[in-house]
């Protein structure tokens, strides 16, 4: 078994890497599917929870209605990354699968030993953080990675690394693989995504400024009657007893007015730091899964409810959160729904779910 393992990864890692993974899928036997897709061809990897042997596969297995926390946990990091490098272990008692997708690296590992199989999945740190069904390995522990150093030379041909791996399919695979329009208008909107989170956070740079805009407002209170009206620039202690502060005025205006002015600058600094927040953590949960924010590509036609960005988080454990704030993202939701996908009711909010 232990030589057939590192044939098996030897042969992936030949044949699979540097593929895009396009989607990924696991069966009620626990069998992950990989589509990956690599000079304009589309392969289906299967890596199994059990004793049979990693293979390439002409179709995928029945997905159950209800799906593990290890796919869920892959799709939300894997998908639309890079299979980056496939090994063995060198006793051959694990392969390990490493992705790349943004700064990220996890790692899947299939591993045998204990008398039993087990699929794992690590993120960059090598710490585990969901499992298979029956892993005797637990989420949240450390797992050793340790990785070869990278061999030169073609290891085998083409015709060798696809009879290791059961041989390529004949045929389009169950479910045909998006075209090269769609992965650019998702890199697009990825892209777009990134541009705007980059936006937000000179907002929040910029917001930081709240505090000594307060600490300068509160500095002019103390002294309000030593400034005049027509004053362009006052020069005060600061009440820390820090030295000077030089504050900028408006002539036309009362010292009162200016107090006034400063304090509401502070106030929408403030303001515009928690919506800023608010806006990042949405942004990024977009950036997990781009679709839900995709917009249509006519937006006379869209309507009011659909222009906004459907609410999302990322639960502890890798489900995806999503919330209708109203009727039409309340459809739009149904239209994406999958048919595993729980739905509850939310009490005293708008929208039915």
């Amino acid at each position: 078994m232990e030589g057939q393992e590192l044939k098996a990864a030897k042969a992936a890692d030949f044949l699979l890497s540097s593929s895009f993974v396009q989607k990924i899928w696991q069966d009620e036997a626990g069998t992950l599917f990989l589509r990956l897709r690599k000079e304009g061809k589309t392969r289906l990897l299967a890596i199994p929870a059990d004793d049979s042997p990693i293979r390439l596969a002409d179709r995928r297995g029945e997905s159950p209605k209800r799906p593990q926390t290890l796919l869920l946990w892959l799709r939300a990091r894997v998908e639309g990354g890079q299979l980056a490098r496939v090994w063995a272990g060198e006793k051959g008692e694990a392969v390990f699968f490493r992705f790349s997708r943004g700064g990220d690296s996890p790692v899947l590992v299939l591993e045998r030993s204990r008398g039993r199989s087990s699929l794992l999945a690590l993120d960059g740190e090598g710490v585990v953080k969901a499992v298979s069904l029956g892993a005797w390995v637990k989420p949240s522990s450390k797992y050793a990675v340790t990785e070869p150093a990278a061999e030169g030379g073609a290891a085998m041909s083409l015709e060798e690394a696809q009879k290791i791996l059961a041989a390529e399919p004949e045929g389009p695979h169950e479910e045909k693989a998006p075209p090269e329009e769609g992965r650019k208008e998702l890199k697009k909107l990825r892209n777009r995504i990134l541009k705007r989170i980059e936006k937000i956070n000179g907002d929040i740079e910029r917001a930081g400024e709240a505090p000594k805009t307060r600490a300068l407002a509160d500095t002019l209170a103390a002294h309000l009657g030593e400034v005049k009206k027509g004053d362009a620039l006052a020069r005060l202690p600061l009440l820390n007893g820090e030295g000077e502060a030089e504050i900028p005025l408006d002539p036309s205006k009362s010292p009162s007015q200016n107090l006034a002015a400063l304090y509401k600058k502070a106030s929408k600094l403030k303001r515009a730091g928690e919506i800023a927040a608010k806006r990042l953590k949405e942004a990024e949960a977009e950036l997990e899964n781009p679709s839900l924010g995709k917009k249509s590509a006519s937006p006379a036609h869209r309507k009011a409810g659909e222009q906004k960005i459907v609410p999302t988080w990322r639960s502890s454990d890798g489900w995806t959160i999503v919330a209708g704030r109203n009727g039409p993202e309340n459809m739009r939701l149904l239209r994406e729904a999958r048919p595993w996908d729980l739905w509850l009711h939310a009490r005293g909010g708008a929208g039915a779910h």
